[in-house]
Parts: C-alpha cells; structure tokens; sequence
C-alpha cells in the first residue's frame, strides 16, 4: 500500500477535487479512502489518498511507488529508510493548484 497526500491552493473541496482529478489523469490506478480536508495553514486543501499494489517485495512496492510518483510531479526528495519505510515529497507537482505531493510507502509484511 502507498500513502499518498496532495496539498492544494484552492479555496473549495470541489475545486481541490478538480486538481486531483487533472493530477491524476495519467494515474494508472484508482486512489482508495479519498479524505478532503481544509488546510489552514497554506489556506488551501489537503487530500489523503491510498493506492493498492500486488507487490510482493519490498523492492517491487517502491519502484512501483517511484515509478507512480513520477506521474504526478517531479524533483522528488526522498525521505524515511529505503530499508522499512521509504517516501518521497515534491514541491513541483504535475498539476496546477496543487501546491506539494507526499508518498509514503508501507512495508508490511514485504520481503
């Protein structure tokens, strides 16, 4: 499973769900338990978001967690232990009105 957080500047939850609908137009893969918050602190929108994977190595979960991010923005930074519980953050999101993009992988029961 990958953790996903998409911070917006927009003003409504529809408009923050507009710019996650054209962040993810190129998204091979539905996101699950959609949250739209307001965000105060930047005045926008925070959307929370989880993809499934079959992966079945650790190593599969973050190439397609990578392989994903680069969908949705770019010069990414990677955070955490590549070892137990990598993600990544971008401030160069793929889609206007989004503001930053977060990622974190779940290791679980992985190899």
């Amino acid at each position: 499973m990958i953790r996903w957080r998409v911070w917006t500047s927009t003003k409504t939850e529809e408009k923050a769900r507009l710019v996650l609908h054209r962040l993810l137009s190129d998204f091979p893969t539905e996101p699950l338990g959609l949250v739209v918050e307001p965000y105060p602190k930047t005045d926008g929108h925070r959307l929370t978001f989880s993809t499934a994977s079959a992966a079945e190595r650790w190593s599969d979960l973050i190439s397609e967690a990578l392989t994903l991010a680069e969908v949705v923005g770019h010069e990414w930074q990677l955070t955490g232990s590549a070892a137990s519980d990598l993600g990544g953050w971008s401030n160069k999101p793929s889609a206007a009105g989004a503001v930053s993009v977060s990622w974190e992988a779940e290791r679980g029961e992985l190899l």
